[in-house]
């Protein structure tokens, strides 16, 4: 019998997650070279929400607005930073400065 395309989906990630995590990140790296810049944007939107769900999110943005009332000063990346320590992100999930 014919396996699904989805139960084929399901094992391929069941392999991917049992690699070292070198291995995962170098899969996730060619997945995502494979995808133009939009659509790129559009998947890591799509891991985002999975990882943090909207209602996260929305503590997220309200407890950054709260900080840049308080304290106008303040520059996008600090806040950020101390957003990351105070929800406990981990710091990997930081875009890479360039």
């Amino acid at each position: 019998m014919r396996t699904s395309l989805r139960e084929r989906v399901a094992r391929l990630a069941g392999h991917v997650s049992r690699l070292e995590e070198a291995y995962q990140r170098h899969f996730v790296e060619t997945l995502f070279e494979c995808f133009s810049e939009e659509e790129r944007l559009k998947r890591f939107e799509w891991v985002s929400h999975l990882v943090y769900p909207e209602s996260k999110w929305l503590k997220i943005t309200n407890w950054m607005e709260k900080v840049f009332t308080q304290d106008m000063k303040k520059t996008p990346v600090g806040v950020a930073y101390m957003c990351m320590q105070f929800f406990g992100i981990n710091p990997k999930m930081m875009p890479n400065e360039r």
